[in-house]
């Protein structure tokens, strides 16, 4: 059985082609996306990246303190300071 492209089926190979070589359509979730969606401002890049950045930082923290104070001690700290910290931020509470 030969591979040849048929009349029909020519014209979908060349469209399928051109389509696998633009590269802003190699995800398939991005292909009826605008185009100003796919591009990244270096601000959107910077501030993805420092987000992630923090996220690390802190799990680096928290891993810290279980490690020089223990886990029993850590776990009380970090609820502490997050309820110290909840009363600061909210306003009006009465607790």
């Amino acid at each position: 059985m030969s591979h040849v492209a048929t009349e029909d089926t020519a014209p979908a190979r060349r469209r399928y082609h051109r389509w696998a070589q633009n590269e802003t359509l190699e995800d398939y979730s991005l292909r009826f996306a605008p185009t100003t969606f796919r591009r990244w401002s270096p601000f959107v890049v910077a501030s993805t990246a420092l987000g992630g950045i923090a996220y690390l930082a802190d799990y680096a923290i928290g891993a810290s303190v279980v490690l020089a104070n223990g886990t029993p001690s850590a776990v009380l700290g970090i609820l502490l300071a997050g309820r110290t910290c909840g009363r600061s931020t909210r306003s009006g509470s009465s607790r």
